[in-house]
């Protein structure tokens, strides 16, 4: 029998996504100003800790559907902040990096998070912020297996 009591306070789960809608918007916000996307930024950011990646790639691993990665990347191109070439194991294939321009905005773009994440710490234990990420790294693998 399922337990139909009100609940006394949110599921973690529900505060989890909370927080994450709240850091998404802000950090939407404050990237508006440089004229990239939350989604670009993610897409930098990937290119940025994998290297060259495929269409294919860039989107399994920023969590988006390749049809979207294909708009992503053809904005990323026009602005100058990534570059194609072929994989040279696979004539086929067509990978992706940043250019210089595109590693100097996605400095400019982790600053800005930077600050959207000094403030949600503010005022918060270095240790407890520690707990808190390694526990939901814990999680996020646990939801995985």
């Amino acid at each position: 029998m399922i337990d139909t009591r009100p609940v006394s306070k949110p599921l973690l789960a529900y505060t989890v996504a909370r927080l994450d809608r709240l850091v998404s918007k802000l950090l939407t916000q404050q990237l508006k100003a440089m004229d990239i996307t939350l989604p670009q930024y993610t897409a930098l950011s990937v290119l940025a800790a994998k290297g060259s990646l495929s269409n294919a790639q860039l989107a399994e691993r920023s969590f988006i559907k390749p049809q979207s990665a294909n708009k992503i990347l053809q904005d990323l191109l026009q602005a100058g902040l990534i570059e194609r070439h072929a994989d040279p194991s696979h004539g086929r294939i067509i990978l992706m990096t940043l250019t210089e321009q595109g590693q100097r905005t996605l400095a400019q773009c982790h600053q800005l998070a930077l600050e959207v994440e000094h403030k949600m710490l503010q005022n918060m234990d270095i240790h407890l912020v520690n707990l808190i990420q390694s526990s939901m790294e814990k999680m996020t693998k646990n939801l995985k297996d």
